[in-house]
């Protein structure tokens, strides 16, 4: 019997430093018949001759390079569901992200097996394990930031290892034609693409289902500088995609930070204003978010070095509250649709 065709999408922009790992990740599955298609972002890293030069070299491997003049993830996979000849897509989110060799096969295995009874289910995904790209006390503190329920809130792909439906999903393994149905990646939007993807889905009836053992290799910004960026730019973005489409395709994760530095921000402007229980309510919000947090840092880290841990969650928690507070000022009438100049919105960002 043939085994259905599945395409690997990567959209990269200037991702030279990985993009040869994530060629290797998807040749390297288990799975027979792969194509794979790398949406380009009009890089000028080097990263375009890396693909050509890996084509040339693995002639047998079904390779694509195809351009992404819209610079940003959602046209770049829109440019890549057109042109896919599978009839399953992988959407493989970042080019410093690696599969387990059997994730597209079992995927795909499940999905099928899903469809049979329920053909609503829409795409299946694995969890998403982030871990530290390099062994510094930084970057390892960031990998252990992003694997703590306290740091990055209940994002099942990320930390559970229980199987079932979910509202997200890290690395999807998607039906092609639902997604065509529903009307691919919305191309307003800079970042949270899949989010506002994955709730238009929900609204019509499909569902996601979260397979937890397999899993994918996420590495995560390996600086303070870099992780600082991407937390404003994607709490820059929660807000802006609410302004943009008039609906809230998040969960209640992706608002708590902007929530609590807000109360911080009331409880303290009205301790200036001389109001006596509002210094208590501050304290004890920052106490409680203070004890909170080293805990968490030391659960993660079991070491000495879990101060750093805990300063990562204070920027990352920060960030993306500063970035949500900065969007509701700008989102709306941020740049257009495209355009690399948006907040964070690029490919490479």
């Amino acid at each position: 019997m043939n085994e259905p065709t599945v395409t690997a999408l990567i959209v990269v922009r200037n991702g030279s430093r990985d993009i040869t790992g994530a060629l290797d990740s998807i040749r390297q599955q288990d799975y027979g018949s792969i194509e794979l298609v790398v949406v380009d972002g009009m890089s000028d890293d080097g990263t375009r001759r890396l693909v050509t030069d890996y084509a040339a070299t693995h002639k047998t491997f079904p390779l694509r390079l195809l351009d992404n003049p819209g610079r940003i993830q959602a046209t770049g996979w829109n440019v890549g569901i057109r042109a896919a000849f599978g009839q399953y897509l992988l959407r493989l989110d970042a080019v410093h992200c690696r599969l387990q060799p059997d994730y597209i096969r079992r995927c795909l295995e499940k999905l099928r097996a899903l469809q049979q009874a329920d053909p609503w289910v829409a795409a299946v995904g694995g969890r998403r394990v982030s871990v530290a790209a390099m062994t510094n006390g930084w970057s390892e503190a960031i990998a252990l930031a992003q694997s703590s329920r306290f740091g990055v809130g209940n994002a099942a792909y990320r930390l559970s290892t229980t199987p079932g439906f979910a509202d997200t999903l890290g690395v999807p393994l998607y039906d092609r034609s639902i997604l065509q149905k529903v009307g691919m990646f919305d191309e307003s939007l800079g970042r949270s693409e899949d989010n506002e993807l994955h709730a238009r889905l929900r609204d019509e009836g499909y569902k996601l289902y979260f397979l937890p053992e397999v899993t994918a290799t996420y590495h995560p910004r390996t600086t303070l500088n870099g992780i600082a960026s991407q937390m404003f730019h994607n709490g820059w973005w929660v807000s802006a995609t609410v302004l943009r489409i008039r609906r809230f395709p998040f969960g209640v994760r992706h608002i708590v930070p902007f929530t609590f530095y807000l109360a911080l921000f009331v409880a303290g402007i009205l301790s200036v204003a001389g109001f006596v229980w509002s210094r208590w309510v501050l304290s004890v919000l920052a106490g409680a978010y203070l004890v909170f947090s080293l805990a968490a840092a030391l659960h993660v880290s079991r070491s000495r070095g879990f101060w750093r841990t805990a300063i990562v969650f204070w920027l990352m928690h920060a960030c993306y509250a500063a970035g949500t507070a900065a969007g509701l000022l700008a989102g709306k009438n941020g740049p257009a649709v495209g355009e690399i100049t948006a907040p964070g919105a690029s490919v490479g960002a």
